[in-house]
């Protein structure tokens, strides 16, 4: 695919996931790096062609130095969430946490998802990437190689060396 100057132009849309650096003095934001999502451009079915120009606006967009306003991008935000109905967007910066011993971070993807896993024989915490599982009234973790033993899925973890055969069982599987 050859474009020429004096061409007709082509129209479409373009998903993306950007990385933005913000200028607060000027409340300017520049976008640094783009990823191509999705694009669709009316007329043209041919995947190569699409993949073509997709290509190219991911070659030629970090020349152009795209900036748009702070306060366009975050009324652009609100109004989208408004209007997807997703009225629980929070920009708050995280809480942090600061340990001057080695710590893990659990991750959970919102509030602890618990549903029974028939392989385990056991109540598992679905939604984050560690192996989390109930055993009685104790959360076991597996994480970085260590045993972890909590009554709740959100704090007091505490590492465990005496485990349980259930426990031991599990480990043999892992």
């Amino acid at each position: 695919m050859r474009f020429k100057a004096g061409e007709e132009p082509i129209f479409g849309a373009v998903f993306f996931t950007a990385i933005l650096s913000t200028d607060k003095s000027s409340r300017m934001a520049e976008i640094e790096s783009l990823n191509i999502n999705n694009a669709k451009f009316p007329g043209i079915e041919d995947k190569a062609q699409v993949d073509k120009l997709t290509a190219l606006i991911q070659k030629e967009a970090p020349k152009w130095k795209l900036k748009i306003s702070i306060d366009e991008l975050v009324t652009s935000i609100k109004k989208e969430n408004v209007a997807t109905g997703n009225t629980d967007f929070n920009n708050d910066p995280p809480k942090i946490e600061y340990v001057i011993s080695p710590a893990t971070l659990v991750v959970l993807d919102g509030e602890p998802q618990i549903q029974r896993d028939k392989d385990l024989a056991a109540d598992r915490v679905v939604n984050s990437p560690y192996l989390i599982f109930k055993e009685g009234d104790q959360w076991n973790l597996y994480v970085g190689g260590i045993w972890y033993r909590s009554s709740s899925v959100t704090s007091g973890w505490r590492q465990n060396t005496n485990l349980s055969t259930k426990v031991n069982a599990v480990k043999e599987q892992n």
